[in-house]
């Protein structure tokens, strides 16, 4: 297996990036994929792209799709 985590944790393949990305919006271990990519390519890389996406993800994307969620889901409590 190639690379790190038995190459898994890349962007080589739209659905393990998707993963990447989806583990970092959660932010859950988004941290360990940063230190990796800072070791394979520099130090700037990791905080340049994972620390703006843990932070736009994470707290606006993730919490904008939950009030839509939340929003439909009482439009349909209201109607019954």
């Amino acid at each position: 297996m190639a690379g790190a985590d038995y190459g898994t944790t890349n962007y080589d393949n739209i659905l393990w990036g998707l993963l990447n990305v989806f583990v970092t919006i959660t932010m859950e271990g988004w941290s360990e994929f940063m230190v990796k990519y800072q070791k394979t390519y520099t130090w700037a890389v990791g905080p340049a792209f994972y620390i703006p996406m843990a932070y736009l993800g994470g707290y606006f994307f993730l919490n904008l799709l939950l009030a839509v969620i939340n929003s439909s889901f009482s439009s349909s409590n209201a109607i019954q």
